[in-house]
């Protein structure tokens, strides 16, 4: 899926940030309900297009390419980053 994707390669340039950090909590939120992330830590550590990107994952089963395989991916690769 384009938005976890997209939400892989901003976290994988910023790797031991703040900002990464958000997006793996955000990214794992969006594939289970199992995690969380807080809305007012995005506010403060994200920029605009970071932000933009949580909009797309909130909006996750509504692309066009939505598969559940790719959120099972998703957890995977956070988990293997130790990001979860």
């Amino acid at each position: 899926m384009k938005a976890i994707d997209d939400v892989i390669e901003v976290i994988e340039g910023n790797l031991g940030s703040k900002s990464a950090q958000v997006m793996a909590e955000a990214l794992a939120s969006a594939c289970s309900p199992a995690y969380k992330f807080s809305i007012i830590e995005a506010s403060a550590a994200l920029d605009s297009t970071n932000k933009e990107l949580i909009k797309k994952l909130m909006h996750l089963t509504e692309q066009d390419d939505f598969d559940n395989s790719d959120q099972d991916k998703a957890l995977r690769w956070l988990k293997s980053q130790e990001l979860i």
